[in-house]
């Protein structure tokens, strides 16, 4: 206690000055993170930057990984392709009922 009796009249001011303004800064940080109502910061996210899923009629999607009807007709030409593109692997095939059914526009 006697060290801070001992720092300069302007220090210490200073120091709990420098506090306070840390202690804003972080709590104003963790508060755009999650404040409702805003969209949300892509940098601030943990979502990957992905695109959007196949929905055109014959392509694949392979765990999020899309597909179009041209690439998964090459790939599936050979016996390798077809194990590739086999639910086995995750791959879905979209179809006219999945994009009624199941996708959303």
């Amino acid at each position: 206690m006697d060290r801070l009796k001992s720092l300069p009249n302007w220090l210490r001011p200073t120091l709990l000055l420098g506090l306070i303004l840390l202690i804003v800064a972080f709590v104003g940080y963790q508060l755009e993170l999650t404040l409702p109502g805003r969209p949300s910061n892509i940098n601030n996210t943990y979502t990957p930057l992905t695109k959007s899923p196949p929905n055109s009629v014959g392509s694949y999607d392979v765990l999020g990984y899309a597909l179009s009807k041209e690439e998964a007709d090459q790939i599936l030409q050979t016996q390798e392709g077809r194990e590739l593109l086999s639910a086995d692997n995750g791959a879905v095939k979209v179809t006219e009922e999945l994009i009624e059914h199941f996708l959303v526009y």
